[in-house]
């Protein structure tokens, strides 16, 4: 039978080697209130959303908008926040119509989860998860992307094949959604199931000595068909917290000599880890299709 002190010793030591594995999120939304957090900045233009059964729902319409303005801008919702060290996830269920009434093709229907690293020009530098169709040039896609004022960096080809076939219309899908930034690098993943992610898009972020982020729920839409995302929960946290300073071996030598744990003495040391960068270029000869427009340039997708 142990005695209450030797546990209390016990627990003692589990706290002195535990530390804080996560801090404090730096936001949160599950989207359960029935107005928008007030975190949110609604950027009017071409579109709308609703909040229902802990849901929030993108609806993409146009004519012609995205979110760099193409013919009209869209309606962009943006929540900027201030850090250098975070891991975003987001989870989105996609419902994007195919044709139109008539028949004919519905043109470009892509919603966008964007986070920006730019105040002043939001959209000179960010990476951006892109889903959408266009009947036009048989296009049924999802793709990663970063671009900044030197570089874009592309992840094509991210479909889970179940959704490439177009069911009564609709090209749907869900998909959970993972940004890091870290050591002043930017490395996307993502999940068809919400357990294994897969790391699809890893570059150094430009200027990354500025702090400003900010998360971006828009989409560029050629026509208005009744294409929706349903974005179940957007959660920002920080990647490491502060943790204690780690209790000298003398001290750990005292708490386990005391628990009478403490046979051996050995120093041990753990490998770190490299992270695995994938980087991927998406050009092809194919035919394109205007993504989005800004002063600088045109940005295509293949089909």
């Amino acid at each position: 039978m142990k005695s209450s002190g030797f546990y209390i010793v016990v627990f003692a030591t589990v706290l002195l080697l535990q530390g804080n594995a996560l801090g404090s999120p730096i936001f949160s939304d599950e989207f359960t209130m029935p107005t928008l957090n007030p975190a949110w900045q609604v950027r009017p233009g071409n579109g709308s959303y609703v909040l229902n059964n802990g849901k929030l729902r993108y609806y993409n319409e146009g004519f012609g908008s995205s979110p760099q303005h193409w013919f009209s801008t869209s309606l962009t919702l943006a929540l900027p926040f201030s850090g250098t060290e975070w891991q975003l996830d987001a989870k989105a269920t996609y419902h994007l119509q195919w044709l139109d009434a008539f028949g004919g093709s519905s043109g470009a229907q892509r919603p966008q989860l964007m986070v920006s690293f730019d105040q002043a020009s939001p959209f000179s530098n960010y990476v951006d998860f892109d889903r959408g169709v266009d009947a036009y040039y048989n296009d049924n896609h999802l793709s990663a992307w970063y671009s900044n004022p030197i570089d874009e960096v592309t992840a094509t080809n991210l479909l889970d094949p179940m959704d490439r076939s177009i069911v009564n219309n609709v090209a749907n899908g869900t998909y959970w959604y993972r940004v890091v930034r870290h050591d002043g690098n930017i490395t996307m993943s993502y999940s068809r199931d919400g357990n294994q992610y897969t790391s699809v898009l890893s570059a150094p972020l430009y200027a990354a000595s500025n702090s400003f982020n900010q998360v971006l729920l828009t989409g560029t839409t050629w026509n208005t068909v009744g294409s929706f995302t349903d974005f179940d929960y957007v959660r920002i946290n920080p990647l490491t917290a502060s943790v204690p300073e780690p209790p000298s071996a003398a001290l750990l030598a005292v708490v386990l000599t005391a628990a009478g744990l403490l046979r051996i003495s050995k120093t041990r040391r753990l490998a770190a880890r490299g992270r695995s960068r994938v980087f991927q270029q998406r050009w092809t000869n194919r035919k394109t299709v205007p993504l989005v427009i800004d002063r600088h340039r045109e940005r295509v997708m293949t089909s």
